[in-house]
């Protein structure tokens, strides 16, 4: 008995000695920078520092992703305008947005028209029907955007505007006509009735022309938070703010202007993150609708307004969201000019990590679990 608890003394011992030298090892490997005598000699493994270096290749970690970090924030700045924390306006785009489909004089087929045209990537544009929102979108990438405009009955100005990040405009375009005329529904037919030979003459008066239609131009405003649409007896939906900088979770509210038709209205409205909502609106002028975005990005909203009699009115608009706790480590909105440059360092230093980490675990294995061990057979034998 007595010599089974001195062997487990021993045994805890050992264990207790293999700890200690164990977490001095780590300690000192991590922190430790003292120099060696210049002997002449190779110095032996046991003096190699992977923490130290380990260390090291964090720190640089930490300098790699704060600057990825300040990379992506300077991206926010359009048009010489930056959005950080503070609004800091620089000059207003040079270039306008301008239609180039459909063309000047065109008569449309259908209520819905495609919109197309060049505008400088990034930027805001809003299409303008009679002086009044039809829609907006983001430019691509490529210069150019893509709208449906909602026609009225007769006479439609189409013209498109721009805007930077802080809704300051670019410079007017020249305007494009459309027409459309609906479609004509039959009459049921009617019982004609008995002629009859006025007694009294009737006077007849002359209708005097309609005066002629000035053409709208955009709101000068550099707020087009602040424009409300014209009255219409035309049935239509309008956005009243334009949302540019929001963020994932927040909860948003979008205002609209509801009008024309009869009352009372259907609103149905995709959010543009496959989710699809219906309001009721019993009268017409200004409403306003909450939601909460999970995800980054610009969301493309699409709003489709039906009034009692069934005839129907669709809008587009879009929604930017910002994710402010996305990793540092994705590049997608990352500016072109230094996204090849990022992509390439990244895996480099993950690997890096990779190594030093897996040196100094092996060398941590070598001196101490496999040292132990061999220590414990030649004891033995």
């Amino acid at each position: 008995m007595a010599k089974t608890a001195a062997k487990k003394r021993s045994v805890k011992r050992q264990a207790s000695s293999l700890q200690r030298s164990l977490a001095r090892h780590i300690l000192a490997g991590a922190v430790s920078f003292s120099a060696h005598h210049h002997t002449g000699r190779r110095l032996t493994h046991r003096h190699t520092s992977h923490g130290a270096l380990l260390l090291i290749v964090i720190l640089a970690g930490i300098v790699l992703f704060a600057n990825i970090l300040t990379i992506k924030a300077s991206s926010l700045t359009t048009s010489g305008s930056s959005v950080i924390t503070a609004v800091v306006s620089g000059p207003p785009p040079s270039e306008g947005a301008d239609i180039i489909s459909p063309v000047n004089n065109y008569e449309a087929p259908s209520a819905v028209q495609a919109v197309e045209g060049t505008c400088p990537s990034g930027t805001l544009v809003v299409v303008y029907r009679n002086g009044d929102s039809a829609g907006s979108i983001t430019c691509s990438t490529s210069g150019l955007f893509e709208l449906d405009v909602q026609l009225l009955s007769g006479l439609n100005i189409l013209q498109a505007q721009n805007y930077d990040g802080v809704n300051q405009p670019g410079p007017a375009t020249s305007p494009v006509y459309v027409y459309y005329t609906p479609p004509v529904v039959p009459e049921a037919p009617t019982t004609p009735a008995s002629p009859t030979t006025p007694t009294t003459a009737i006077p007849i008066t002359p209708t005097p022309p309609a005066p002629a239609l000035p053409d709208p131009q955009p709101a000068t405003s550099t707020d087009p938070c602040a424009l409300a649409p014209s009255s219409s007896e035309n049935l239509s939906v309008s956005v009243g703010c334009i949302i540019r900088s929001s963020y994932v979770g927040e909860t948003i509210e979008l205002p609209l202007y509801v009008g024309g038709g009869l009352k009372p209205y259907a609103l149905l409205v995709n959010w543009g993150d496959a989710t699809d909502d219906v309001y009721s609106v019993s009268e017409p002028g200004k409403v306003s609708f909450k939601h909460t975005y999970h995800t980054g990005g610009v969301h493309s909203v699409m709003l489709k307004l039906v009034d009692h009699s069934n005839s129907s009115y669709q809008i587009q608009t879009v929604i930017q969201v910002s994710d402010p706790a996305a990793g540092a480590g994705s590049t997608s909105d990352l500016p072109e000019t230094v996204r090849p440059w990022i992509e390439v360092t990244l895996p480099i230093y993950w690997t890096l990590v990779a190594l030093v980490s897996g040196f100094w675990l092996g060398d941590i294995f070598d001196r101490f679990i496999k040292g132990s061990v061999g220590h414990k057979k030649r004891r033995h034998s």
